[in-house]
């Protein structure tokens, strides 16, 4: 798969759908999965949460995560989508955070009325938080491109160190269980 094959996947992909799935792990070990709404940023992922829900405070101890991206299919050779690992943080500066506000508000124009409306609206908005989950590995997922189905790009910091590659399986650990 070439770079523009890669992006022009993930890109009607992004554009088709509204939510992500943010998988977290709490201090506790016990994993929680969620659904948010997102807007792309480069290669990384912008989302509105409250800080006080599971996962924002799962990603406050360990802000490392997982997510996917991915449509409804009724069949197995059907199925395509993005697996992503990365961090979740906050923006860093007003210039990031206007950016990413953008980039939000252009997929989803409502939230500019709760922004800028006086009303019980604007008040459940100003109770959450813009977040950027940054990529450090996307994995584009296409079971009509058997065998190579899985293709893989490695990132930091929204830029991307690699162009797309097929993506192995890692070999497995020695389980612990006897």
């Amino acid at each position: 798969m070439t770079e523009e094959e890669f992006n022009q996947a993930t890109a009607r992909l992004f554009a088709g759908i509204t939510t992500l799935t943010l998988a977290t792990v709490g201090c506790d070990g016990r994993p929680w999965a969620t659904d948010v709404y997102f807007a792309t940023l480069g290669d990384d992922f912008v989302f509105f949460s409250s800080p006080s829900s599971r996962h924002c405070l799962n990603l406050e101890i360990n802000p490392a995560c997982a997510a996917t991206i991915h449509p409804t299919v009724e069949k197995w050779s059907d199925i395509h989508g993005v697996q992503i690992e990365g961090v979740v943080r906050e923006p860093k500066t007003r210039e990031e955070k206007a950016k990413a506000l953008a980039r939000y508000i252009q997929k989803f124009p409502f939230a500019e009325g709760l922004l800028s409306q006086s009303s019980e609206s604007k008040k459940a908005f100003s109770s959450v938080t813009l977040y950027i989950l940054q990529t450090n590995r996307i994995l584009y997922l296409d079971n009509h491109l058997i065998p190579n189905n899985r293709f893989e790009v490695l990132c930091t910091k929204g830029k991307r160190l690699s162009t797309p590659t097929p993506f192995k399986n890692p070999p497995r650990l020695a389980s612990s269980k006897a």
